[in-house]
């Protein structure tokens, strides 16, 4: 199996912009919530976003020969047949 420490040096994170103008109220208490843009999934920023997402975490997964053992169809069908 692959090392973390190996692929997180030469992991690029993508841009995630922030917007504090949305604040929240909880029981009294201000809170920004500058990622409240994600919370709408039909916006062509954040099915972006969550791509990039999805391509860093392959490219992590892809290291794990374990994961990558849970992918193999076999498995599938012993997992969903038990």
């Amino acid at each position: 199996m692959g090392s973390l420490a190996e692929v997180s040096e030469q992991l690029v994170y993508p841009f995630v912009k922030r917007n504090d103008s949305v604040v929240e109220d909880y029981h009294g208490v201000s809170i920004v919530d500058p990622y409240h843009w994600l919370e709408n999934v039909d916006v062509e920023d954040v099915k972006e976003f969550v791509e990039a997402q999805r391509g860093l975490c392959n490219e992590v997964l892809n290291t794990c020969n374990a994961f990558n053992t849970t992918r193999s169809p076999a498995f599938v069908f012993s997992v969903v047949n038990c």
